[in-house]
């Protein structure tokens, strides 16, 4: 017996979500829309999931979805993914500190963007180096919650 909420807002959302998709597809692009939720550039992933869904023909609906409930983690991963990359281009380091990015943002738009220029790019390879290999996993664990009758 469904809840009233599952009733109601969850078997609804789920029907949406699915809609058109086989497990492997929506499984598929849940775990992009999650992992470019990621990307270590703000306000950029809505835009990019619009993209990649369109390139891909993906569910619209699903992949926001994703990268909505992914964009914590991009808040969270932005750090180590900044002095990953100025590891890998071996670039110093720069702080990260929110109050002096913002201020140097808006008092010295320029200067930021040559402060932390590099490092960004550096965040987005490391990134892109990542991005495959974790939506191939997390497309394995998101189909074992998927039922089997979702097959569209």
């Amino acid at each position: 017996m469904k809840t009233p909420i599952s009733k109601r807002i969850l078997s609804p959302v789920s029907a949406l979500l699915q809609q058109g998709l086989g497990r492997q597809n929506l499984a598929m692009t849940l775990a992009i829309g999650f992992v470019v939720a990621t990307f270590p550039i703000f306000g950029v992933t809505t835009f990019l999931c619009v993209i990649v869904a369109a390139r891909m023909g993906l569910n619209q609906v699903a992949i926001q979805a994703a990268n909505y409930a992914g964009y914590p983690l991009q808040f969270v991963l932005f750090v180590p993914l900044i002095r990953f990359g100025e590891s890998v281009l071996g670039i110093p380091a720069v702080s990260v500190n929110p109050s002096v990015m913002g201020n140097m943002l808006w008092q010295h738009p320029l200067t930021f963007f040559q402060t932390y220029g590099l490092a960004v790019i550096g965040a987005c390879v490391v990134w892109l180096m990542l991005a495959i290999p974790v939506i191939w996993l997390l497309q394995k664990l998101i189909l074992q919650f998927i039922p089997a009758r979702a097959e569209g």
